[in-house]
C-alpha cells in the first residue's frame, strides 16, 4: 500500500514514514537506507514532514541522511528552528561540538527563549570543549525551568568534579537525592562516603531508564572513591 502510494505520488513523504515504520519493524536496514536516499532525492518540500524523516534517520543511526534531508529543509528554510535543533543533536553525538554550539546559540539568540532543548543543547557542547564555566550556567537555567530535570544536577555534579570544588559537587548531590526521592539524612566524611552516593543515584537512575545518565553518575562515584584526602 505505502510502495503504491509512492509510485503514484512520489513527492508525498507520508508514504515514506510509513515504509521506514515498516521496514524498522521487520529490521530491513538496507531497504531503510535505500529509502532515505530515494526521499533525498524526491521532490517533497513539505518542511514538517522532512524533518520527521530526518529524525527518523537519526534515530536509526544514517546520520549522513539524516544531515543531508536537513540541508534539504533548511536551504527551503533556513531559520527553521526544529532542523537547527536537530542538527546541533546530530552535531553533538558526532562530536562536532564547536557547530553544536553555535546551532544551539542560533535557536536561543533567533527566538529570545529558554528552550530546554536548546540550553542542553548549548550546555553540552560547552562541556565538551571545556567551557565549564559557561556549561554550569546553563545547566544551571535549565534547573530554573524546570527544577525536576535530573540532568542538569549529574552535569553540574561532574563539572564541578572537574574543578575541583568538591562542596558544590556534594549540593548536587543532594539535589539529585531530593529529586529521586532518596534518603538525605547521611554523613559524609571521605570521598569515598560520596562517591556511594552517587552509585545510589545511579542505581535509582538504571530503575527510571536514564541509562546515560547513570553511566555518568557511576563515572562520578568511581572518580571520588579513586580519591583519598578526606574531605
Amino acid at each position: 500500500e505505502f510502495q503504491k502510494a509512492l509510485e503514484l505520488r512520489p513527492e508525498d513523504a507520508k508514504p515514506y514514514l510509513g515504509l521506514i515504520h515498516l521496514y524498522t519493524k521487520i529490521g530491513d536496514k538496507k531497504a531503510q537506507g535505500v529509502l532515505f536516499d530515494q526521499f533525498i532525492s524526491s521532490k517533497c518540500n513539505n518542511i514538517h514532514y522532512s524533518i520527521l524523516m530526518a529524525s527518523a534517520a537519526n534515530d536509526l543511526s544514517f546520520t549522513k541522511q539524516a544531515k543531508t534531508i536537513l540541508q534539504k529543509i533548511m536551504s527551503m528554510e533556513s531559520d527553521n528552528p526544529d532542523a537547527i535543533l536537530l542538527m546541533g543533536q546530530i552535531c553533538l553525538r558526532c562530536n562536532e561540538y564547536l557547530h553544536a554550539q553555535s546551532c544551539a546559540e542560533e535557536v536561543l539568540q533567533s527566538y529570545d527563549i529558554r528552550d530546554l532543548q536548546a540550553l542542553s543543547l548549548l550546555a553540552k557542547a560547552q562541556y565538551h570543549l571545556g567551557n565549564y564555566t559557561s556549561a554550569i550556567d546553563n545547566f544551571y537555567q535549565m534547573a530554573e525551568i524546570d527544577s525536576t530535570l535530573l540532568e542538569p544536577h549529574v552535569y553540574a555534579a561532574d563539572l564541578f568534579l572537574r574543578l575541583k570544588d568538591i562542596e558544590s559537587c556534594v549540593a548536587e548531590c543532594d539535589e539529585l537525592l531530593k529529586i529521586l526521592n532518596l534518603d538525605r539524612d547521611i554523613t559524609l566524611n571521605s570521598f569515598s562516603d560520596l562517591g556511594a552516593q552517587f552509585f545510589r543515584v545511579a542505581e535509582s537512575l538504571v530503575q527510571i531508564s536514564e541509562l546515560d545518565l547513570m553511566k555518568q553518575c557511576l563515572q562520578i562515584g568511581k572518580t571520588l572513591i579513586c580519591k583519598q584526602t578526606v574531605t
